[in-house]
């Protein structure tokens, strides 16, 4: 049960960056900050960011554990970074834990496999590390916890659980909107545990009018829906970002893009391996003709089927599909690959289906950190680093003379190597991420913040003294973001 948590861990050791990361994480870091009862009760009815995002969102619960996060260690990156690894750690003990849960007929196996396959995944170097993503990790937390009370109640554990399971689903649906699906979720987990579709939906009812009061307080603290709003709707794409997702969960380093990237040599040796891999397991993978084929696991494999599709639904009113959303889909995709690959079936046309999904697990898991994907992302992180820390040290240095000019900034400084297909996690220096920076490091101080495609300009009223400095690095065109104010970034 711990090994794939301790797999986890040693796989994202490589790619720590070595500060805090992500566009959004200064201004969360700074709207969520509480020293009493009282902050912490404006953090909970307040919108996330407030004047510094300009969409609307409400997330209370992990603003309560931002805030307090902050109060314990403030910008200390070390801490934070270990935060994040542990509710992975624990994501990936509960997988193992859902295995048996839902396939009875080798369900520890199943949970095990679909567990490393979770702390391989070459797309959580994404996610985990970044304290603004912090949200889809303790959804996934969360939502992990509900299945495992309701299994537990279903086996007769009594109403203690269904309570804890009620509260908890309260929890996650105050992390973030992708937790939303729960009440569907759970009617399904119901059918798949043998309820009639009558029972299973008064099993459901609690979760979905727990959800209806949520979303009655998120509709009063932001004064309407909230969400991207009508701005995003132009570049609203529902089957484009199904797609994506699904893409992405199933295969996010595909042949052709990495034969691209990294050259045909690469693509020429993984893909002999797969195919060398696919051949052993069809071979010696199979069923006797005498042994009765078990429904549990083709219930198990539509739960989760309608799991994967409940989350993809649950996302599609991004304005655009990222990786970084994806943490959510991993939970129950691991689990169908695991399922898939281990479920030894009679017919030829299974075994090769069950022996594609091996070589899927294995194309995933040779980009993992652990055998030698993102080998620079701390070099990335020490450039954003030091690009801010000078800044720091410079107006610590120098009180009473503290006007920066900062020419041809990085707008974007991407902290993944640049072979590494469809990767794109940066530190972005964008006008609000600067404001907020500026705002928790000098607090005492009055600013003014400027930025713009190719400088960030931070004044002290009454200041005088000009600092230039040289660009990190340069920024392609195709990287650029949006800022806080809308405007497109650029090198």
């Amino acid at each position: 049960m711990l090994l794939p948590a301790a797999v986890a861990l040693i796989n994202l050791a490589p790619s720590l960056p070595d500060g805090l990361v992500g566009s959004d994480t200064y201004p969360i870091l700074l709207t969520s900050g509480y020293h009493s009862p009282g902050e912490l009760l404006d953090v909970l009815r307040s919108r996330l960011m407030p004047d510094f995002f300009p969409v609307d969102f409400y997330r209370p619960v992990a603003g309560a554990v931002w805030g307090a996060g902050r109060a314990l260690w403030g910008l200390a990156p070390r801490p934070w970074l270990l935060l994040l690894l542990l509710i992975h750690a624990v994501n990936v003990t509960l997988i193992a834990r859902i295995g048996p849960l839902l396939l009875e007929e080798r369900g520890r196996a199943i949970g095990f496999l679909a567990a490393l396959l979770l702390a391989l995944h070459p797309l959580t170097p994404e996610t985990v590390p970044v304290v603004s993503r912090l949200p889809d990790l303790l959804g996934g937390t969360l939502v992990l916890l509900v299945l495992l009370l309701r299994g537990g109640e279903a086996r007769g554990a009594g109403r203690a659980r269904a309570a804890g399971a009620l509260l908890l689903a309260l929890l996650a649906y105050g992390t973030k909107e992708g937790t939303y699906f729960l009440p569907a979720l759970l009617f399904g987990f119901a059918m798949l545990r043998g309820r009639g579709p009558g029972r299973a939906l008064r099993e459901s009812i609690p979760y979905a009018a727990a959800l209806l009061l949520f979303l009655a307080l998120r509709r009063s603290v932001l004064g309407g829906i909230g969400g991207y709003g009508e701005e995003g709707a132009g570049t609203f794409h529902a089957l484009s970002t199904a797609g994506a997702f699904l893409s992405a969960l199933a295969a996010p380093f595909g042949p052709g893009e990495t034969a691209a990237a990294n050259g045909g040599a690469d693509f020429g040796l993984r893909a002999a391996f797969a195919l060398l891999l696919a051949i052993l397991w069809t071979a010696t993978t199979g069923r006797r003709a005498d042994e009765p084929v078990a429904g549990t696991r083709r219930r198990a494999i539509l739960f989760l089927l309608l799991w994967i599709g409940l989350v993809v639904a649950v996302h599609l009113p991004v304005r655009r599909f990222s990786h970084r959303y994806a943490y959510l889909g991993l939970l129950p995709t691991c689990l169908l690959f695991a399922a898939i690959a281990l479920g030894r079936v009679r017919s030829t046309a299974g075994r090769v289906l069950s022996a594609l999904f091996v070589v899927l697990l294995f194309w995933n898991g040779t980009f993992a950190p652990l055998f030698g994907g993102y080998r620079e992302w701390k070099v990335g992180a020490r450039e954003a680093g030091v690009f801010l820390d000078n800044a720091a040290r410079a107006i610590e240095a120098e009180p009473g003379r503290t006007r920066f000019f900062f020419s041809g900034c990085p707008w974007k400084v991407s902290l993944l190597r640049a072979r590494t297909p469809h990767i794109q996690q940066a530190y972005i220096l964008s006008s609000r991420s600067v404001r907020a920076w500026a705002a928790l490091r000098f607090p005492e101080r009055e600013m003014r913040i400027e930025v713009d495609r190719v400088r960030i300009e931070i004044e002290e009223v009454g200041g005088g003294a000009i600092l230039h400095r040289k660009p990190v690095g340069p920024v392609r065109p195709d990287e650029a973001e949006e800022n806080g104010d809308g405007r497109g970034g650029g090198s």
